[in-house]
């Protein structure tokens, strides 16, 4: 009798230890890149808590974990959550609630795409965007008189394609107190009457900004890099964030303002849930006293600078400033976001003074300087990648696209990006991933799958790649902190 208890006891045992530890969720039969320093590629993953408990091997990982929720990949790719570390989402969220003219071939087109937009918004000023006077039949056409005879009393402005220049009508020119026979604006007369644009709510807003949401976690996106977030908008994501609204990592990089000046002195390295501020991010165009003014505070309160500029012109601008405040803390992680091009004597001195490096390639914008993204790459071991939305598309695969392949959607060649300068797919992911989450000072948190880190990754449809002809993919599954936040299911 005691030799069959000690029998059902061993039996027990053995059973209770083949059932494994419990945890909330494994996912298997996948090709997991880690994006480890040994780009390890794993078939299994087990999460509990939102973090990564285990990594390996697919009879490992089912061996030792159990799960009520066991997800089978079917061998589709899996990788760290993409990061976008550059792009303007309540920028974005405007411009949706605006008059969208992309497309309009006529000006009698034009004309009724905005007459249905007033009624269906019962309009008293109307904003619109992407109209592209190129596709049109009609030679020598003035706009403004167009606008003017056919919206006499209803101010209209259009952003013109490229959106660095405004078309608007004779009652917007009297407000703004602009005189302009064309109507057409750009420089500081457009930012004068965009002073005047229409305030929207935070109802609306809020509403267009969680749609955005969802569709960048569709595209495997789970963390962003918000360029220039003004005071007035932190509130709109402190609620989305405090109501665990706002599943995506979001970064907030602050707009230069009496307001966020003392928003940074009274919160230093700023976190409500997945929303955090660390970071001002300065245009090159500013006065030096004003950059010295951003600088000071980002030293004194721990926070991160990141200066855009477009071309050697404003690299140069702001170079020496860069020196200066080098000399005085080597270790500040701060970041200059590069606008397609920057001249090879400028390169080392980036990587001299510890500027972080972020590219953003704009593909249709002609340049004379050749885009120097692998040569950033080599100098300085690092680069982010942000798609400047919404002014480019969001999709990390056309990012990877023109980083890649050095293409455009219409796979037309960028002008004057050779084929040295092109990043390879691994580099390229590595910025979407590892190397931007570094640039956030998140890189304890996510961008390699590994233990103990986020549970923050993408399930893509079809397999990571690269090829001439420009492809799309999507995400299948997106987790953020262990919870599926998107599934295409």
């Amino acid at each position: 009798m005691q030799i069959f208890f000690s029998f059902v006891l061993i039996i027990f045992i053995v059973t209770s230890c083949f059932k494994g530890k419990s945890v909330d969720a494994i996912i298997h039969n996948a090709r997991i890149h880690t994006m480890n320093e040994k780009q390890d590629l794993m078939e299994a993953i087990a999460i509990k808590d939102g973090r990564i408990v285990e990594v390996g091997p697919e009879r490992q990982i089912l061996n030792k974990y159990t799960s009520d929720e066991e997800i089978d990949a079917q061998g589709k790719d899996i990788y760290p959550g993409f990061t976008d570390a550059h792009l303007n989402i309540i920028l974005a969220a405007k411009r949706k609630l605006m008059a969208d003219l992309t497309g309009t071939r006529s000006a009698e087109e034009l004309v009724v795409r905005l007459v249905k937009y007033a009624q269906q918004n019962n309009s008293k000023f109307i904003v619109g965007h992407d109209l592209d006077v190129s596709i049109w039949n009609s030679k020598n056409l003035n706009l403004k008189e167009v606008l003017t005879k056919q919206f006499s009393t209803l101010p209209i402005c259009i952003y013109l394609s490229g959106n660095e220049e405004l078309v608007v009508n004779d009652i917007v020119l009297k407000k703004a107190k602009i005189n302009s026979l064309t109507g057409i604006l750009k420089g500081e007369e457009l930012t004068k009457v965009e002073q005047l644009f229409p305030s929207y709510s935070k109802r609306q807003l809020k509403k267009i900004v969680l749609e955005i949401q969802d569709e960048l976690m569709q595209y495997g996106i789970t963390s962003v890099h918000e360029a220039g977030l003004d005071f007035e908008n932190i509130a709109l994501f402190q609620e989305l964030a405090k109501s665990k609204q706002l599943k995506l990592n979001f970064y907030g990089m602050l707009s230069p303002s009496e307001a966020n000046y003392a928003f940074a002195k009274k919160h230093k390295k700023y976190r409500l849930n997945n929303f955090q501020i660390r970071s001002f991010c300065a245009d090159s165009k500013l006065d030096k006293e004003a950059l010295k003014r951003i600088s000071i505070i980002c030293e004194s309160y721990d926070y991160q600078l990141s200066i855009n500029v477009t071309d050697t012109e404003s690299v140069n601008s702001v170079m020496h400033f860069y020196s200066s405040i080098n000399a005085v803390n080597k270790d500040h992680r701060w970041r200059m976001d590069i606008y397609q091009s920057i001249d090879n004597e400028y390169i080392n001195k980036l990587i001299e003074y510890g500027i972080f490096p972020s590219v953003q390639i704009v593909a249709n914008r002609v340049s004379t300087i050749p885009l120097r993204s692998n040569s950033l790459l080599q100098q300085s071991g690092m680069l982010a990648i942000g798609s400047n939305y919404p002014y480019e598309s969001f999709s990390p695969f056309y990012e990877i696209h023109k980083h890649v392949q050095r293409r455009n959607k219409e796979n037309s060649m960028i002008p004057n990006f050779s084929s040295n300068e092109a990043l390879t797919l691994d580099k390229c992911i590595k910025s979407l991933t590892t190397w931007s989450a570094f640039a956030s000072f998140q890189e304890t948190e996510f961008g390699i799958l590994e233990k103990g880190k986020q549970a923050t990754l993408s399930i893509f449809e079809f397999p990571v790649a690269s090829s001439s002809e420009y492809q799309e993919n999507y995400s299948w599954m997106t987790f953020i902190k262990g919870e599926k936040v998107y599934s295409a299911e």
